[in-house]
């Protein structure tokens, strides 16, 4: 047998299998073979079909053993066998093909101390791809329907790649290899997907890294790999075949799960057409493609701790895992301001059949729950506790096909569950190895295919806590952040101190440092109490308009005059007059003299219409009416009217900080603005800071953008009059016209302006001259989207605040450079800005919550209406004031704020706080107007938010005039009553009003649809996918039925039909025929349509 050659060797034992397939015989005694036979059957052989005794040893006879199965496979396997990818294969290929494969890379990582055997290294590791088809598999797309297929290789190449280290940190080589493994991007067509590196890291010091991706494994399939690696191994050394008790499986040979249509009915209630998905706020911005690059964070919760959580947890009647759901669930919460979604938990799907395959055979449970403060902690855990239980009771269903049905974002890679939580009962099995210790290594992945996934491992030393996140999302200090809250909430309900949910404790004792520093404005600049100390004079010029350039001395000897004319007619502190003048002299000499008398100014914008006028001023009740010899005398009548001219003595009138100073109308959400008090000291807080951050002084030049009643014309009007800078008024025809603005700006030598965000951003835009004077431009009134060219020399403001506020409370300088929207910046001197819950308690920086103003610049309330002010305004014990703004915010980690949106329906319209309730009721007084809803949208190309009018029209009006023709129509007369601001850009004539904030709704039948052949054929060959016709050029594929498997079927059609490449990420990003027609339209077709 020694001399015998390799071909002889196999003749040899192909006979001996062929005779004893047929005889099941052994040759020798019962005595002769016993001692093999039991070494056989210890080593996990089940049958032995052939056993031949030629005189040789036990140990020879194993060792041919290898040969033999060798030559066994040989003869039983096909080439290549395949079958259908299962659904969740199918949905995580698709995504693959979204984000790119490495979002889904797993790594195994293990240390190993002592002389290693690379050889043998490579030898197990061949071992374990021979073990294991599911090692072998690769993924194609197969048929004219695009069918995916698990393709599990014959052979597969798989080398192992050996690194040298020695010259480096063993820590920082392992990491940066794992990195470079988490990043690889595998060819799921051609594989391999399971990439072994071996890296020396220094005289018998080693460390084994396994990449594979996730398409082919699962948990596991991690620990089949680890319990067989050490044996192949022990095996390789010693020259033996390695002993196991039952061989691997193939994926393709597990059984399909039999799915209960009641579950998918089941599921189908219980998740909803619209799953509330969990909206944690990021620090990058969420793009529709995440990018799946990934880390992870790990604590340790001690065995104190845990051993307190376990009791408490079975006084309760739950698992541990009940506890730590809820747990995970509150610190999600309060993060994210949401309380009902759903967080996913691995579920396995094995069956003892596939006990032993390593493969993809896992699913993302999806668990709603709703947790809210009233709630009893110990009725929280055991809700979770249930929802656990059936949604288990009901898992035999295909989740994955579910997801594909009820997904709220179809079409884009975030999928259903963008957070999980999963608890290990036991760590990956030790590892042994002859001659070498070996150490797992928690080395985990850089690659994150969920947005953020708490893993949790029971170990002999308590709990380990992990949260893997997506590291173009989160910052590291988030992670940490979101670990210190779990383990404070897990604290606190272990110890028992939170009866409630909202008993739990909400900052950390870090939370609280931090916001000390950064909640509270500086020091506070030295300011007046009062604008009555602002008395310009002098003869430099002060307001330069249309009719001149005016004097400081003068304006101030008119401001006389208008106040000696008010004193006269008993108007005094309390009183408001109205200022019913455009931009110019007369309106500031107007202003000085209410302020001098010591009333409140009301400014009018003469651009309303006069319906909203004629209401504040009803509302207002103005003593008098300061205004121009031609205004309409049907506005105000029976109140006394004044007009700017001529001069008086100074006459002093002693007025304090809390004085009112002026009344300003905001949007008000029952159809009827609302004015605003704002004293004296708010103003003058407000100014004092300007002043002193910009350095303004009497050689700027400030221009005058704002309409009169917008608040900030504060920081226009007075820091000019404050310090004597000249205050330039924009002519009406350079407002709305970037290009001539900033040539005007230019020419004037402007060096501070103000602009609304709108006019700002494309300001922005334009070509500045490198001489140009302006250093400081201001931004605000609404949402900043846009950063300035790193070729403009002047500094960038972006100023946060509302009317009740004083314009003002926060504002950050815009770097050219920066990712995403610019923040609020800090908050002012002297302020306090606290991101607060729905109970009002203080949230933690990054958390989501409505924003609170504290401090001098906040106003006295509502004219009028003490309802509302006892709702928005308060006074704390140390006699602050208050505001609740209805916008909500985050810290972020600069110590800056972010705005998120509005905690109701109000939105900034081209720097002006509309309520949509008021634009409604308005519309719903337009002729042809049967209902209507105005809704706040996003503009997909400028990201500025804008009016939507959905409106019910009355059929007759619908039947006789087009949609475009009554939407002029309705826009004409809705002019006539609101401000242009609050005239909705967008016009939609709808069957019936959309129910909720996302603005669905039907179009009418009618509208014009695109007829040339493209969309034509597109459209057939939707309609051959979907089995539907009829259908809306700008439907949505996924609302139309189609689901993001399908989505395969139809892009193969389409190639084939078109002959054009289409990518699946073009589709997602307008799934509709017009945008897939679009897109075909620009590549070259290779046949006729």
């Amino acid at each position: 047998m020694a001399a015998a050659s390799p071909e002889d060797l196999d003749a040899l034992f192909r006979h001996a299998y062929h005779r004893y397939c047929d005889q099941r015989a052994l040759i020798g005694t019962q005595e002769s073979c016993a001692g093999l036979v039991a070494k056989l059957h210890a080593a996990g052989v089940d049958e032995i079909a052939a056993l031949v005794d030629f005189g040789l040893s036990a140990e020879q006879i194993s060792a041919g053993l290898v040969r033999l199965d060798r030559l066994r496979r040989a003869f039983t396997t096909p080439a290549e066998r395949s079958g259908p990818a299962t659904t969740a294969q199918r949905r995580m290929w698709l995504a693959c093909q979204l984000t790119g494969a490495s979002a889904y890379n797993e790594i195994q990582g293990v240390r190993l101390r002592g002389p290693l055997d690379e050889e043998a290294v490579r030898a197990a590791l061949r071992g374990l791809v021979d073990r294991h088809p599911g090692l072998r598999v690769v993924f194609r797309p197969d048929g004219r329907d695009q069918e995916l297929r698990q393709v599990v290789l014959d052979r597969v190449d798989v080398p192992v790649t050996v690194s040298e280290h020695h010259c480096q940190d063993a820590d920082t080589a392992i990491t940066a290899v794992v990195r470079e493994e988490s990043r690889r991007e595998y060819d799921l067509a051609q594989g391999p997907l399971f990439t072994p590196r071996l890296l020396r890291l220094g005289t018998d010091d080693h460390a084994l890294i396994i990449g594979i991706h996730h398409l082919i494994t699962d948990g596991h399939s991690a620990g089949l790999i680890a319990a067989d690696f050490p044996e192949l191994y022990r095996a390789a050394v010693a020259g033996d075949a390695p002993r196991f008790e039952a061989p691997g499986g193939s994926p393709l040979d597990a059984d399909r799960p039999v799915h209960d249509p009641a579950d998918l009915d089941w599921w189908r209630a219980h998740l909803g057409t619209e799953p509330p998905v969990p909206q944690q706020p990021t620090d990058r911005p969420r793009a529709d493609a995440a990018v799946g690059m990934g880390a992870s964070v790990t604590a340790w919760f001690d065995p104190r701790r845990t051993a307190a959580l376990r009791e408490w947890s079975g006084t309760q009647g739950v698992s541990v895992f009940a506890s730590l759901l809820t747990a995970w669930r509150e610190v999600l919460r309060r993060f994210s301001g949401q309380e009902e979604f759903i967080v996913g938990t691995t579920f396995g799907r094995r069956t003892p059949q596939t006990k032993n395959t390593v493969g993809f055979f896992s699913s993302l449970l999806p668990l709603r729950g709703v947790l809210r403060d009233d709630m009893e902690t110990g009725a929280a855990v055991r809700a979770a506790r249930d929802a656990v239980l059936e949604a288990t009771e009901h898992s035999g269903v295909d989740l994955d096909a579910l997801f594909t049905e009820v997904n709220p974002a179809p079409g884009t890679a975030r999928p259903l569950m963008p957070v999980s939580i999963d608890l290990d009962t036991e760590a990956l099995p030790g590892i042994t190895l002859p001659g070498v210790s070996a150490e797992p290594l928690g080395v985990g992945t850089a690659s994150a295919p969920l947005e953020l996934s708490l893993m949790v491992v029971r170990t002999g030393s308590g709990l380990r806590l992990s949260i893997r996140y997506d590291a173009g999302l989160y910052a590291e200090a988030t992670a940490r952040r979101y670990l210190d809250h779990l383990q404070l909430v897990l604290e606190a309900i272990s110890d028992g101190r939170a009866a409630r949910i909202g008993d739990l404790p909400m900052l950390t004792a870090e939370d609280e440092k931090r916001l000390r520093a950064i909640s509270v404005g500086p020091q506070p600049v030295p300011h007046h109490t009062t604008l009555t100390e602002v008395r310009p004079g002098g003869d430099r010029p002060l307001v330069v308009d249309a009719a001149g350039r005016h004097s400081g001395g003068k304006l101030a000897a008119a401001a006389n005059g208008v106040a000696a004319r008010l004193i006269e007619q008993g108007a005094g502190r309390g009183d408001v007059v109205a200022v019913a003048l455009p931009r110019g002299h007369e309106f500031v000499a107007a202003v000085l003299g209410a302020v001098a008398a010591g009333v409140a100014y009301l400014p009018l914008d003469l651009s309303q219409p006069v319906p909203r006028l004629a209401a504040v001023l009803a509302d207002a009740g103005p003593v008098a009416l300061i205004c121009s010899h031609d205004l309409d005398p049907a506005l105000a009548p029976g109140v006394p009217r004044l007009h700017v001219g001529g001069d008086s003595p100074l006459r002093t009138v002693t007025v304090t900080g809390d004085d009112l100073l002026c009344l300003l109308y905001t949007s008000g959400s029952t159809g009827t603005p609302k004015g605003v008090l704002i004293e004296h000291r708010n103003v003058a807080a407000t100014l004092a800071v300007f002043l002193d951050r910009l350095g303004i002084t009497g050689d700027d030049r400030l221009s005058w953008y704002s309409a009169p009643g917008f608040d900030a014309g504060h920081i226009e009007l007075w820091p000019a009059l404050a310090t004597g800078a000249e205050l330039h008024v924009v002519p009406d025809e350079v407002r709305l016209d970037p290009q001539a603005l900033v040539a005007w700006l230019v020419r004037q030598r402007i060096t501070v302006a103000f602009l609304p965000t709108a006019v700002a951003e494309a300001v922005l835009d334009q070509p500045w001259p490198r001489d140009a004077a302006l250093r400081v431009l201001c931004v605000g009134g609404e949402r900043l989207n846009s950063r300035p060219r790193e070729d403009i020399a002047f500094t960038v403001f972006n100023i946060y605040g509302p009317t009740e506020c004083s314009v003002f409370c926060s504002w950050g300088e815009v770097s050219p450079r920066g990712v995403g929207s610019p923040s609020l910046g800090p908050p002012n001197p002297a302020l306090r800005l606290e991101v607060r819950d729905a109970a009002g308690r203080v949230l933690p920086p990054g958390a989501i919550g409505e924003l609170h103003v504290g401090g001098p610049q906040v106003a006295r309330g509502y004219h009028g209406d003490p309802s509302l002010t006892a709702q928005r305004f308060s006074t704390d014990d140390n006699g602050c004031r208050w505001y609740r703004t209805g916008d909500l915010v985050r810290w972020r980690a600069d110590g800056e704020l972010d705005f998120v949106g509005r905690a109701d329906d109000q939105v900034q319209i081209r720097g002006v706080r509309v309520e949509p309730a008021e634009v409604t009721c308005a519309v719903r007084t337009l002729p042809g107007v049967l209902d209507a809803r105005v809704l706040a949208e996003t503009d997909d190309a400028t990201g500025r938010d804008l009016l939507a009018c959905h409106v019910l029209a009355e059929r007759t009006a619908a039947d006789g005039l087009g949609e475009t023709e009554l939407a002029r129509r309705w826009r004409a007369g809705l002019a006539e009553l609101l401000p242009r601001p609050m005239v909705p850009e967008r016009w939609l004539v709808v069957d019936r009003l959309p129910l909720t904030q996302n603005g669905k709704w039907a179009r009418q039948a009618g509208q014009a649809s695109d007829d040339d052949r493209i969309a034509a054929a597109v459209r057939q060959v939707w309609a051959e996918v979907l089995g539907v016709d009829g259908f809306d050029d700008y439907a949505r594929f996924f609302d139309l039925g189609g689901h993001s498997l399908n989505a395969l079927t139809l892009l193969n059609r389409v190639r084939e039909r078109f002959g054009a490449e289409y990518s699946l990420s073009e589709f997602f990003a307008d799934p509709t025929v017009c945008g897939m027609a679009s897109v075909l339209a620009g590549n070259r077709m290779r046949g006729e349509l």
